[in-house]
This record gives C-alpha cells, structure tokens and sequence, in this order.
C-alpha cells in the first residue's frame, strides 16, 4: 500500500511538473508578429508584442513616429520597399528602451529641429541599427546619453547630419556605414568618448567626421574624400587615434584645434588643400610609431629614400623618406612614408584559427592579398600544398615612376619562422628585412620594376609538427615514468 502511494506521489509530482515546465516554455518562446497581416500599424503591432519577440514589416509604406519601448527586433522586408515616413514631424523611429534592433527599412522625411531622426536613441544602450537606409531627416541617427549601441551597414544621404552622438552617448560603435551629400557632418561626436569609428565610406560632407570635446575615440579604417573638412578634431578632442584611413580630395584634409596627444598614424593623406590645418601651434600630437612602422604618407611631400635606419643614416632605401616632416614646433611626423599605406586581413588556418593582419607600404597600388595553401601542381619555387601570402601590384599612372617598392609589415604569428621567401613574379628577389626592436613583427623591403606583379612571400610549415612531436615524446616519457612508479609500488 505504501509503495503505491509513493509511486502516486511521484506520477502526479511528473505531471504537475510537466505542465508547469510547458507553461513556462510556452511563456519565454518569442514571437514574431507581422505587419499588415496580424496588425495593421508598426506601432499597434509593437504595443501588443512582448520583450523578445520580432516585429516583421511586410513592404509597403507605413506612418512614422513610431516610439519602441520595448526590447524587440523590428524588421522590415527590404530596405527598398518597406518604407517609414515620418511626414516632416519628429523623429521616424524612438527607442526608449534597451536592447533593440531596427534593420531592414528605409526611414525617411523627419522633422527639422534638433534630434529629429530617421532613428532616435533616447538613454538606452546596446540597441543596433543595421543595413537600412536613412534620408532626407534632420539626423539618420541622433543618440542622447545612449552607450553601446552599434550602427553599422546603413546607407545614409541628403540628412542634415548622418550620425549624431551627444553628451555623454559613450562606448558605440559605427562600422561600415556609407553616409553622404550632408550640409552639416557625416559623423559628429560632441562630448563622447570610447567610440568606435571603422570602416565607414564618407562622401560630400560639409564635414566627414568632426569631434568636439571628446577623446579616446578611435577613427579607423574610413575612406574620407570630397567633403569640405575631412576630419576635424575641436575643443579638447585628446588621445583619439586616427589609423588607416583615406583622406582625399577634400577641402581640408584634417583640422587640429586645442586637441592633444591624438595618435595620428597610417594614414594616407592625398590631394587635400590643406593636408593638415592648425588653429593652434602648441598642442603636440603623435604622428607616426616610429622606425620602422613610420608615419603617414603625404601626397605632396618632395622627399627622397636613399637613406634607411633610425636616425636615416645608413645606405639603402626602406620605404620611409629621409627626412622628417615638420608642422610647427609640436607637430612632426617623423617617418614619412613613400607609399599608400594599406591594411589586409588574413585568416590563418589549423591550428591558429585566427584572424591577423598583413599592411603593405608601397608606391603601387596593391590588391588581392589573401593567405592560401597553393592547391595547383609544383611550378618554379612553389610546391604544391606550399603556404604563401598573395598580392598584386598594379603599375603607377605617374609617367615619372620608374620602379616600384614594397615594405611588408608582416607578424611573426603569419611568418611561423625567418625562413621566408619574396617572388616577384615568382622568381626569388632580395629583399631586406629591416632592423627593428620590435619581436612580433617583420619589415620586409624589396623592389620591383616599373609593372604589373604577382608577389609571393612563401612560408615554411608551421611549428605545429615540431609541437606534435614533442607533445608526443613527452607524453611518452611519462608513460615510462608512471609505469615505472606502478611496478615500484608493487614491488614494495
């Protein structure tokens, strides 16, 4: 009797606990509700959703001032055809709550005053706007107080400012976005810090990227061309770092005023009139990673590479012009480069497994680089299954450029060992590996004539059989050992 009361007990407490699971699953699974079909407005179908669930809007062209204060996804059908219009009042989209994410629609027609946007963040934080496209507000994005969000893929034009971050709107990230035709600034950041600028392609902006009172940013990887001002640093603008990016043919290249300790390095300044602009002449900034990483090529630099080494010294060329270039007395890059400066990711196979980054200096335009295990037959100096890294170089347009160069920045992560080799064209050339106190990467110098190549640097296996081998031989002495200590413990 007793145990068919316990089995009784135990029955009712599984299916008492069953459903009390099912309901409890039923009530986290999210949903997605679709616009027109189960609402007919984005804004009733976002007030019956529930955090977590996906609002999905079918194309069409829908009324704006739509507030989020939920934590959603809301997505649009294409960027093309489901459109939001905001009617020239307020803001298309606000969010006013956490963890959001627009993608897919294209906002349009806010109003004009101040914080008006095609997206508006409002104190919220790690919220995504992603591949849309934003014309004709106020702002394409506007955040107030609002940290870590991430605004990337967006297709911004014709809005007063592409993307603006204000007091205190730190630690976002705006990757790879294309914002263009603005009459005030493509990106502005007023009293923000910790941002991450990458990737981005700003065109026909009054000003590409302007920073007032805000430092540690970092503005890497842009391509800023034909605005009036390229990047503009204001107001106590400190300790930002500005990295490989294209500044060409704009009005003024970049404008320094009352900001400091910015690291200015890897860029490729090219046409701009001025290539750097100082209301103040005494706020020093770092202009280059000193030898052999250098500095910043300059477009209209008259210089000359007969010199290499430190101090410039020493017979031979290395890719850096002899002589430093001096702004003022707080300013100079001191390792001008006599070539574009171009970063190339690479992803490193078994057992690395990671991605790394090669950088070319060079007076040719450079292209194709990619990491590959050559999968043809053997040729000249190449075995089949033979590890390379790949590039070409493309002829100069200039009628005075009689011969090329290239200085490979290479980490030794990529490398595996010294015993590489440069082809050009296949064929071994001898190439320079300049001296450097740095023990992670390589600087390697060679030169080439005046054509279009094929360049290989070949890489010998990687330490990993050595490491197997050697795994493998310990493993096997501590083997013997234990084996030993057993036989010794039965014995005794």
């Amino acid at each position: 009797m007793i145990l068919v009361i316990i089995l009784g007990v135990l029955v009712s407490f599984v299916l008492v606990f069953g459903q009390t699971a099912q309901i409890q699953f039923a009530q986290t699974k999210n949903s997605t509700i679709i616009v027109p079909d189960d609402f007919h407005t984005i804004q009733e179908a976002i007030n019956n959703a529930d955090s977590g669930d996906t609002v999905f809007v079918r194309a069409g062209i829908y009324e704006g001032n739509i507030l989020v204060n939920k934590s959603i996804s809301l997505v649009g059908e294409s960027q093309e055809t489901t459109i939001v219009n905001g009617n020239h009042q307020g803001s298309v989209i606000t969010l006013s709550t956490d963890n959001v994410s627009v993608t897919g629609f294209m906002l349009e027609d806010s109003g004009p005053t101040w914080a008006n946007s095609g997206v508006e963040l409002n104190n919220v934080s790690n919220c995504s706007i992603s591949s849309n496209v934003i014309v004709n507000d106020q702002f394409g994005v506007c955040a107030v107080s609002s940290t870590y969000n991430v605004i990337t893929e967006n297709n911004f034009s014709n809005n007063g400012y592409g993307i603006g971050l204000y007091t205190s709107s730190n630690g976002n990230s705006i990757l790879e976005n294309n914002v263009t035709e603005s009459p005030h600034a493509g990106i502005l950041l007023a009293a923000c810090n910790e941002t991450d600028i990458s990737g981005n392609n700003l065109t026909s902006n009054e000003f590409s990227v302007e920073l007032i009172s805000s430092s540690n940013n970092t503005i890497l990887g842009n391509n800023v061309s034909n605005s009036s001002h390229g990047v503009a640093l204001y107001g106590s603008s400190n300790e930002n770092e500005i990295a490989e990016n294209n500044i060409e043919d704009n009005g003024w290249g970049l404008e320094i005023d009352t900001s400091a300790n910015n690291t200015i390095c890897h860029n490729n300044f090219i046409d701009n009139h001025p290539q750097v602009f100082f209301f103040e002449q005494t706020d020093p900034n770092i202009w280059d990673t000193g030898y052999p990483g250098g500095g910043n090529y300059w477009s209209d630099q008259n210089n000359t590479d007969f010199q290499s080494g430190t101090f410039q010294n020493e017979t031979g060329s290395d890719g850096i012009a002899d002589s430093p270039l001096t702004f003022n007395s707080c300013n100079e890059d001191h390792y001008p480069l006599m070539g574009e400066f171009t970063d190339f990711p690479v992803y490193l196979p078994y057992p690395t497994g990671t991605i790394s980054h090669v950088d070319v200096i060079s007076n040719f335009t450079v292209s194709n680089l990619e990491y590959l295990t050559w999968p043809n037959s053997s040729i000249q100096n190449i075995q089949q299954g033979q590890q390379l890294i790949l590039l070409s170089i493309t002829q100069s347009e200039e009628e005075n450029q009689t011969a090329g160069f290239c200085l490979l920045i290479i980490p030794r992560t990529v490398l595996n060992t010294s015993a590489y080799h440069i082809l050009v064209d296949w064929n071994p050339v001898n190439a320079v590996q300049l001296k450097t106190t740095n023990d992670t990467t390589d600087y390697v110098y060679f030169t080439f004539n005046n054509s279009n190549h094929e360049i290989a640097v070949t890489i010998p296996e990687p330490a990993f059989t050595d490491t197997l081998a050697l795994f493998t031989v310990t493993t096997l002495v501590l083997f013997i050992k234990i084996r030993a200590d057993r036989r010794k413990r039965i014995l005794a």
